[in-house]
């Protein structure tokens, strides 16, 4: 039996300083998380660096269909009041989460607020050299498509370039989730000759998870993850 999702108000404060004290919170679960997308950074970093196998007017042709096709409220633009609304909401989720004292607990996020969670820690470090403004999720049950539009100096595309992650999860009890494919535009890495790159974020993800559950890092012990098609489900039971 799934636990039904809350719909708590949240209230959210201007002050800077009051929001760069709430993102510290979160306790073991927010690094779990963390690390993942520390993952899928370094695979965002090696496409980046092997932009050269697009064909510049190919993506421009995909990017004018994909653009004409999404609804624009669709498109979140990173430090957008609803970005920011997202955030509040898993932030306290977690906070809770983590401070639960129950054997077995639950922590249920929306697609929107665990994309917007994802997103928001690429764009955090202002030293790095490329960003994500904007970022749009689909669901359907046990897979996401999340796409994020990066801007950099590097890139020869001034004006943003999407890439799109494929997040799945099989139907057995883990915490495991895996990408099936990453695609620069509609080109996947497999047919740029870099389904490697998949291969290693699948893998860092992997190794996080059980250096998290063997050495107690979180206070809890992730023991499933469920994708639904507007929610993800954590299950995380106390480590004694």
């Amino acid at each position: 039996m799934r636990p039904e999702q809350s719909q708590e108000n949240v209230h959210f404060h201007s002050d800077p300083i009051q929001k760069r004290v709430r993102r510290k919170r979160g306790g073991g679960c927010l690094r779990f998380l963390i690390m993942l997308i520390v993952t899928v950074l370094i695979a965002l970093i090696l496409i980046i660096t092997c932009l050269g196998f697009l064909a510049r007017s190919q993506y421009q042709t995909w990017e004018e269909s994909f653009e004409s096709n999404v609804v624009s409220q669709e498109v979140i633009e990173v430090g957008s009041e609803e970005h920011e609304k997202q955030l509040g909401i898993v932030e306290a989720k977690l906070e809770e989460f983590g401070s639960s004292t129950s054997n077995v607990e639950f922590i249920i996020l929306a697609r929107e607020g665990f994309t917007a969670f994802l997103v928001d820690q690429f764009s955090g470090n202002p030293n790095q050299n490329y960003q994500v403004k904007e970022y749009y999720s689909v669901g359907s049950q046990d897979e996401w498509d999340i796409y994020s539009k990066i801007y950099s100096d590097n890139l020869i595309f001034k004006n943003g370039l999407w890439v799109k992650t494929t997040i799945n999860k099989d139907q057995i009890e883990s915490a495991e989730i895996y990408s099936s494919n990453i695609t620069v535009g509609d080109i996947s890495l497999a047919e740029m000759g870099l389904g490697f790159v998949v291969d290693a974020v699948n893998d860092g993800y992997r190794n996080a998870l059980i250096l998290v559950n063997e050495n107690a890092y979180s206070t809890r012990e992730f023991q499933n993850i469920e994708l639904e098609t507007d929610q993800i489900i954590i299950k995380g039971r106390l480590n004694r």
